[in-house]
Parts: structure tokens; sequence; C-alpha cells
């Protein structure tokens, strides 16, 4: 994958605006049959650079991938994440034991739960006994 075509990933969020005003983030799941990390953070840079998105993010990457991501980032001279949003609540927990939040405190990466809520299901939205709400 080149900018370009990174690029073009990009572009709906791009026009959207949603890149200018927040956070791209990029499922590494998407992209590693792809593309090696160091290109994926050279190309984002580039964007970056352009003004195209502020800042860039991940998901779903394990501790390994963090680790292999800021060894890129830094042969290349590339930004790291500053941020890593994978699944976690009071009921999934596995970045506390799979060495996710061990890779984001040696790197200094931001943690963003994905699903803390469990889609709801630690608000009371669902009850027992009672159809599933809309």
């Amino acid at each position: 994958m080149t900018l370009a075509t990174l690029s073009d990933v990009l572009q709906p969020a791009l026009r959207g605006g949603y890149a200018v005003g927040g956070l791209v983030t990029l499922g590494w799941e998407d992209m590693r049959a792809y593309i090696a990390a160091a290109e994926t953070l050279g190309c984002l840079s580039e964007l970056r650079a352009e003004g195209k998105i502020r800042e860039i993010g991940c998901t779903h990457f394990t501790a390994a991938d963090l680790l292999d991501s800021q060894a890129a980032a830094t042969a290349q001279g590339h930004a790291m994440y500053p941020s890593v949003q994978n699944y976690y609540s009071l009921l999934t927990r596995d970045p506390e034991t799979n060495g996710v939040f061990e890779a984001c405190v040696e790197l200094g990466i931001g943690f963003v739960p994905y699903f803390p809520l469990e889609s709801g299901l630690l608000t009371g939205k669902y009850r027992l006994g009672q159809e599933r709400p809309e």
C-alpha cells in the first residue's frame, strides 16, 4: 500500500472533516495483511505534515504489535501512535493480563476502552424477562 492508496482509504474521513477535528484510528487487523508498520506510520506522518489529519491512533493492537510499531517508528523517525483502543470493560479485562497495559505504560501510550459498558449491558439497558430494546 502506498501513500496514495492509504490516503484513498482515509478520504471519507478527510472529506467529512472527522480527521481534522480529532483522532484517526486504524485497526491493525485491517492493515497488517497489506502493509508494514513502518510504511503505515510513514504514510500517516506525511498526511499529518500536510495537515490532512491531526493525530493517529490504533485499535485492536496486541502488546507485540505496539512494540513492533514503536520499533518501526523509532527506526524511521516517525511519531508513534499516542493511543490504542482495545476491547475492555468490567466483564472483559484482557488488556490487564495480555501485556497491552504494560506496553502502554512502557511506551507512554494512552489506552481508550472499546465497549466499556458492554454495549449497554452494564447500564441496565437489558432486563431479565423483558424483550431486548432496539
